[in-house]
């Protein structure tokens, strides 16, 4: 599904992330990874989910279900300019709990497994006030 423009994110904005099964019966088990980067000239990356656990500055809700949310907020550096920031990450899917006979018709999901990546932009708006930190 085509993902909506979102407006641009300011320092002080949250990013929140929504990641939704659309098939009946398979769920998101778990976000694996995610990094945010900016190629600005001297490339700016991070990484806000490794190995399945989130950084100090990121919660994560709902894993295990349809819908997964995570919110966190971007490094203060990631506002020097008004260059778009990419966020890519990975998914675990797999068969809901009280559904296992699934996974016999579903076998890309068998064995919970399965990863899904994924990537976007972000549009971000410079703020004067990345430069102090």
């Amino acid at each position: 599904e085509k993902a909506q423009i979102a407006p641009t994110l300011t320092i002080d904005d949250f990013l929140f992330i929504c990641i939704q099964s659309l098939t009946d019966d398979i769920v998101v088990k778990e976000i694996t990874e995610l990094s945010i980067k900016k190629g600005n000239g001297n490339e700016t990356f991070y990484k806000v989910v490794q190995d399945g656990f989130p950084d100090f500055n990121t919660y994560v809700q709902s894993q295990d279900s349809e819908t997964l949310l995570l919110s966190t907020r971007l490094r203060p550096l990631l506002f020097g300019d008004d260059n778009n920031v990419i966020i890519q990450g990975s998914v675990t899917l797999g068969a809901t709990d009280y559904n296992h006979y699934l996974t016999r018709f579903t076998p890309e999901v068998n064995d919970e497994v399965t990863s899904f990546d994924f990537e976007m932009e972000v549009m971000v708006k410079a703020s004067s006030a990345a430069d102090f930190v």
